[in-house]
């Protein structure tokens, strides 16, 4: 049995280390009113937490332009697209956006994306996305929702160091 503690005191360490802010995070005080997002579960029982990323959020209203610029009186909100780890703590009730570690990213990281899918790595210390859409279009300071790119990346996010790794362009 005592052969077994420093091995099990290691378990638990790495599984603190997923589940805890890391230096630079932010706690957010409400999280982003995102829709088509997407999410994972990791850390286990004891540590349980829920990983968001993607999805966009209705910022304000605006004067919808078609794609050759001619007004078409249709009034919609403008998006900001979400390219941000967000973790949820459900036992603190807490949000945090994770900050990316861009010295460890040295692919970058993804576009905010809608459609995508997502999975936890069977490891439970990183996840993949996976495709989608990055339908938004930038105009001057507007954003036009347009369903035209499709994408075909894959992209691993680190929950412990905090890094993007790009595995398909």
């Amino acid at each position: 049995m005592k052969a077994l503690l420093p091995l099990l005191l290691v378990v638990l360490l790495l599984l603190s280390s997923a589940a805890r802010p890391s230096a630079g995070d932010v706690v957010l005080s409400t999280p982003p009113r995102l829709l088509g997002q997407q999410q994972v579960s990791f850390g286990g029982a004891a540590a349980h937490k829920i990983a968001v990323f993607g999805g966009y959020e209705l910022v304000d209203e605006y004067q919808h332009r078609n794609i050759d610029g001619a007004l078409d009186r249709i009034f919609l909100k403008r998006v900001r697209f979400n390219n941000e780890v967000l973790v949820f703590d459900p036992v603190a009730k807490t949000w945090t956006q994770r900050c990316v570690n861009d010295t460890l990213s040295t692919s970058g990281r993804p576009v905010g994306r809608i459609m995508h899918s997502m999975s936890l790595d069977p490891s439970g210390d990183s996840f993949t996305v996976y495709g989608g859409s990055s339908c938004f279009n930038q105009v001057g300071q507007h954003t036009y929702l347009l369903f035209a790119e499709s994408l075909h990346d894959v992209w691993r996010f680190n929950l412990s160091t905090g890094a993007w790794t790009l595995l398909v362009e």
